[in-house]
């Protein structure tokens, strides 16, 4: 892989963008779209990697750019964030914070990192730099025009769980949670709040049409922009016996909820709103389960909508809810959910709260659509085994899986068509790096570990650069594809294999016994599909009571006789 330094290029004011360049944009089949780049923050500094050539799909990361190099232990690259658009990246380390354009290198902002900020966020329309310091006090969040590279406004911000301020997408409002107090700013001032919420103690709240994960919803991009219907979810924990209550508000009207929903039992609850921003999930958590089931206490999921709709999701198997995910639709809210206990089920729901299918069970403890919809990839991350299944989602049918052991994340590619697996620190500390994939299962490439054996490859973040508008649905294909496959040659060949259906560790002792024991492990548990052994799972001694050699060493010697004292 060829390497070339970020060359240093002095600040430039940049024009903001007008109007008709924020619409989602048309692909034209004349001009090829340059296809996203991989953005990777490890302890040696930022690197922005090309992962295709848009002349030849062949060339797979062939070339990188060093944005940022770390030579002082002392310093690294703290925080680093794309903008919607995918034009601009911006990045901090102890001493500086600069803003770049990914595809030309040109520094648009650049200033020195005196606040000590460890954490960035740019707004939706790329018009504002968000500063945020965890490790400082007094005033740690700061606002800076990033065109003119003016600061605008510094506050003091005490809860690091919730320091991005809420824009919408269209920047009309601007959202904090300070001292349990809502402040809106509207146009683009924060030198005076235009609104806040005050009648009620806030304790965590959600703009519906708030930017959220750059890659999941970025073909939506031009139409998000567009809507300027603001609904406001806020939560207020109750006290002193007091339920606590959900309210859904519409701006500009911040006195009088449209909806709201008591709960009695809830300690914290997550929001979720739909792409469209008119529908809602509530998963709310309570510390103490008062059955006794669970250690991590109890979870429900709700459902609200702006019509003033609620409903209890009745789950068909309890356990807990480890993950939701929205159908990246506007005009469609569905929702995948990921519940139970081991093992985990993986559920479609429409916006009534009913199942209409059941994808899979096993484990599974993450699903992810493509940026269009028409799939989705359900997986198993982290302690589970590393399984990645590709399904085609409007058919209802799978596309391939195969293994991915000691992965920590999943990332779609804007086209729609491949996908980034990563194992990044401080998760995993080990086997730190990234493989890129097709979605027929095709490994295309990997970098797993540093190239010298001395030392350790530490990654923080792998990233993909967002290409709003820019690509066309594809067609879902199960055939395999044809680019060449690298799996033989990776450390993953060793894993593949059909996992065979899960038997809970209770069950698998009365299963041996009833194969006829011997000390085997029963075929349901260590074979797969075809004969094929589950590799990693060992033979057990799982059979009848006095198998064991240890406790029959000494059964046959014998007794010393007894004496009389």
């Amino acid at each position: 892989m060829s390497s070339k330094e970020l060359k240093k290029t002095p600040p430039k004011q940049a024009a903001p963008k007008s109007s008709t360049e924020t619409q989602e944009a048309t692909p034209d089949q004349t001009t090829p779209t340059t296809p996203p780049k991989i953005v990777l923050r490890s302890k040696e500094g930022l690197k922005l990697i090309t992962a295709f050539k848009a002349d030849d799909d062949k060339s797979i990361c062939s070339e990188e750019i060093v944005l940022a190099k770390i030579e002082d232990r002392s310093n690294r690259v703290e925080s680093v964030c794309c903008s919607e658009d995918g034009e601009l990246l911006a990045w901090c380390d102890d001493h500086v914070i600069k803003c770049i354009r990914i595809e030309t290198l040109e520094v648009v902002f650049e200033q020195p990192n005196a606040q000590k900020s460890n954490c960035l966020m740019i707004s939706p329309k790329s018009t504002k730099l968000v500063s945020y310091s965890t490790m400082s006090g007094g005033d740690n969040l700061h606002f800076w025009d990033l065109y003119s590279q003016k600061h605008l406004v510094s506050m003091p911000f005490t809860k690091a769980s919730q320091w991005k301020p809420a824009f919408s997408m269209n920047e009309d409002i601007c959202l904090l949670n300070i001292n349990r107090q809502l402040i809106l700013y509207a146009g683009g001032k924060f030198d005076t709040p235009k609104q806040r919420i005050s009648h009620l103690k806030v304790d965590d709240f959600s703009l519906s049409t708030a930017s959220v994960d750059n890659t999941r919803f970025q073909h939506l991009y031009a139409k998000r922009i567009a809507n300027k219907t603001h609904y406001i979810a806020v939560y207020s924990a109750g006290i002193r016996g007091q339920p606590s209550i959900v309210k859904i508000y519409k701006y500009p009207n911040l006195t009088n909820s449209i909806t709201n929903k008591s709960f009695f039992k809830e300690d914290r609850v997550k929001f979720s709103w739909s792409p469209s921003g008119n529908s809602l999930l509530l998963t709310c958590q309570a510390d103490f389960d008062s059955s006794g089931k669970s250690y991590y206490g109890e979870q429900s999921l709700n459902y609200m909508n702006v019509k003033g709709e609620s409903y209890f999701v009745k789950l068909p198997k309890e356990g807990q809810i480890t993950q939701l995910e929205w159908l990246p639709s506007l005009s469609e809210d569905m929702f995948v959910c990921i519940y139970g206990l081991v093992p985990y089920r993986v559920s479609v729901f429409n916006n009534k709260c009913e199942v209409v299918f059941n994808l899979a069970e096993g484990g599974f403890n993450g699903a992810s659509f493509s940026p269009f919809g028409n799939m989705i990839a359900v997986y198993g991350i982290g302690s589970l085994a590393g399984g990645l299944y590709i399904w085609d989602f409007d058919k209802k049918k799978m596309i391939a899986n195969w293994r991915v052991p000691e992965t920590t994340g999943l990332e779609w590619c804007a086209d729609g068509k491949h996908l980034l697996t990563y194992t990044t620190s401080p998760r995993l500390r080990v086997s730190n790096g990234y493989r890129l994939w097709h979605y027929t299962g095709c490994l295309l490439y990997e970098q797993v570990g540093s190239n010298d054996p001395t030392q350790n490859l530490e990654i923080y973040d792998v990233l993909w650069q967002t290409k709003p508008g820019k690509f066309k649905k594809p067609k879902c294909d199960s055939k395999p594809s044809q680019l060449p496959n690298l799996m033989k040659e990776s450390k993953l060949a060793k894993f593949q294999g059909s996992a065979g259906k899960y038997v809970p560790p209770s069950m698998r002792a009365g299963a041996s016994q009833s194969s006829g024991g011997g000390g085997l492990m029963d075929p349901a548990i260590g074979i797969g599909a075809g004969g094929v052994p589950i590799v990693g799972l060992e033979s057990l001694s799982l059979g009848k009571k006095g198998n064991n050699p240890r406790r029959n060493r000494n059964k046959n010697k014998p007794k010393p006789a007894k004496t009389n004292q």
